[in-house]
Parts: C-alpha cells; sequence; structure tokens
C-alpha cells in the first residue's frame, strides 16, 4: 500500500483520485505516522432477479399488511 502524507494529499489530489480509480488503497500519514486510509467504494451489487430475496413474497403466505416497497425497506434498506 503506498503512503503519503497530507501535504502530498492536498498537492496531488488528482494523481491520488486516479489511484483510486484504478483500486488503490492509499495510507496517509501526518508527521510520519499513519492516521488513515485512503481506498475506492466498493461497488454495490444490482439485486438480481434470481435473488431468493427478492423472491421471498412469492414463497411466502400472506400474513400481514405490508406493501411490497415497505418489505423491499425493512429487507435491503431502500
Amino acid at each position: 500500500m503506498k503512503a503519503i502524507s497530507t501535504a502530498e494529499l492536498r498537492s496531488k489530489t488528482s494523481a491520488l483520485v486516479r489511484a483510486l480509480r484504478h483500486g488503490s488503497t492509499i495510507a496517509l500519514t501526518y508527521r510520519g505516522r499513519n492516521i488513515g486510509r485512503i481506498q475506492p467504494v466498493a461497488e454495490q451489487a444490482e439485486i438480481r432477479e434470481d435473488d431468493p430475496i427478492y423472491r421471498l413474497h412469492e414463497h411466502a403466505a400472506p400474513a400481514g399488511s405490508l406493501t411490497d416497497r415497505e418489505m423491499d425497506a425493512l429487507i435491503y434498506g431502500a
């Protein structure tokens, strides 16, 4: 993992963004000590049609008054 100082962070932001876009993780240092890590955000997978939780409503017996949207919010946080 490459390390950069806070001073380099300010002066080399565009290079840092390029590195992140290519999947690099960078350690951030201040006065020679590690203070954090900058890493790319993991991409969220889309819900697949064959996802068993996505199809759960097809297998469940009617038992309540939740709408599909409310169930999705409970399960997926959407």
